[in-house]
């Protein structure tokens, strides 16, 4: 990870971004964006911006450990990449029980968390492969 640091007026360090990135052929026992992920959404109320979502992960990382959350999908999308019936009927048990808390944007392609004190956005869909698996970058 690379950090950008500079000095307010009153001297003071202040962390303005970090570059965050993984190789998928690196070995790491967790995940650079796994970590970041935790830190941002640890008891905050977030919003996220994301087409693609990974039930399992969506709701291990982010639902159990924010306060609140609302996410942005296209919902469309979101269903049609689910490859079997079982995961079709938990995706939609998931969507009914949290219906208030999910909005549709057809067409969304961004990636983003945000909480009252931080930013997480880049390239990566909240999925373990999008995760753990791919080559991609973000910033926080």
């Amino acid at each position: 990870m690379n950090r950008v640091v500079r000095r307010t007026l009153s001297g003071r360090k202040q962390e303005d971004m970090k570059l965050i990135y993984h190789h998928p052929k690196e070995k790491y026992s967790r995940s650079p964006f796994d970590i970041a992920i935790a830190d941002i959404v640890k008891g905050q109320f977030i919003r996220i911006a994301c087409p693609y979502i990974g039930l399992d992960y969506f709701k291990n990382s982010i639902v159990t450990q924010c306060s609140d959350f609302i996410l942005l999908t296209d919902v469309n999308e979101l269903i049609s990449s689910c490859r079997n019936y079982s995961s079709i009927d938990e995706l939609m048990t998931f969507i009914k029980k949290y219906q208030n808390r999910i909005k549709h944007l057809s067409g969304l392609h961004s990636k983003v968390i945000i909480s009252a004190t931080c930013a997480f956005f880049g390239s990566a869909n909240f999925t373990k492969s999008g995760i753990t698996e791919r080559n991609e970058l973000s910033a926080v």
